[in-house]
């Protein structure tokens, strides 16, 4: 079920409907906070509006999350 929050968040990024997109890997994020794809493809989001500050924070997060799972796995 995340992953068509992320999905359909890539199809509204693809036709640069960006705030759709961030609002569908928002949700992805809520209901799998742990979910780095969603953290890293909202930053993108982000980064096509111009909100750096929120993108670099997404990346970050994202960076976070990869690294905590390479080190459980």
């Amino acid at each position: 079920m995340i992953s068509s929050w992320n999905n359909r968040g890539r199809a509204y990024y693809a036709k640069g409907d960006y705030g759709r997109a961030i609002s569908d890997y928002s949700e992805a994020i809520r209901r799998k906070p742990d979910n780095a794809v969603a953290w890293r493809n909202r930053g993108i989001a982000y980064k096509e509006l111009g909100d750096d500050a929120k993108s670099k924070a997404d990346f970050l997060k994202a960076e976070e999350l990869e690294a905590k799972a390479k080190k459980q796995s």
